[in-house]
């Protein structure tokens, strides 16, 4: 059944993290269209359901969920994401991985997490061609700089205009990334 808005008694109790009445649902039969669930609990920080929705689901690989959870900066989601064997090293439409959305948002733990799990450490997005590490000094994001850093980012490579993650700072006013590069 839907209400007025098409939302059926499913859709209501995920959105409001209702997950034993999700689980119930499902048992008795509810159709629910689990990718498009996934990705707006994947949004809405809903580690609970998140979870929920991977038990019913083959493993991920290739999906830009991931990408979604590191620009929020919801760790758990990450985590998740990758035990249901998302692929950190998936490209969105930009060529972008994750590991460049969690440094252009300056989230250092989702970083540390992809890193531990595979992340390729310099790999260039498919437009501007700039690494992790250009899109963390370019936006200031000071903690995610050293954190790559020390996990062995290259600072000498250049994105497609011959910009450094230094240069990158220094056009944007990154005055205290400028001082750790």
């Amino acid at each position: 059944a839907q209400d007025k808005d098409g939302a059926t008694p499913l859709v209501d109790a995920l959105h409001y993290r209702q997950v034993p009445m999700v689980d119930l649902l499902i048992e008795k039969g509810a159709k629910l269209e689990i990718e498009r669930a996934l990705h707006e609990a994947v949004m809405r920080g809903q580690a609970d359901v998140v979870a929920l929705l991977l038990d019913r689901m083959p493993p991920l690989g290739a999906t830009t969920l991931l990408h979604d959870a590191a620009l929020k900066g919801h760790v758990e989601i990450v985590e998740l994401l990758i035990a249901h064997k998302a692929d950190v090293n998936a490209r969105n439409a930009e060529g972008a991985t994750a590991l460049h959305d969690a440094a252009l948002a300056g989230h250092g733990a989702v970083a540390e997490v992809l890193l531990n799990h595979g992340a390729e450490i310099d790999a260039r997005d498919g437009v501007t061609q700039a690494t992790a590490l250009g899109r963390a000094a370019s936006w200031g994001r000071r903690d995610v700089v050293e954190l790559l850093l020390a996990r062995g980012a290259n600072p000498l490579l250049k994105d497609k205009n011959g910009k450094t993650a230094l240069d990158l700072a220094v056009a944007n006013g990154q005055s205290e990334v400028v001082a750790v590069l």
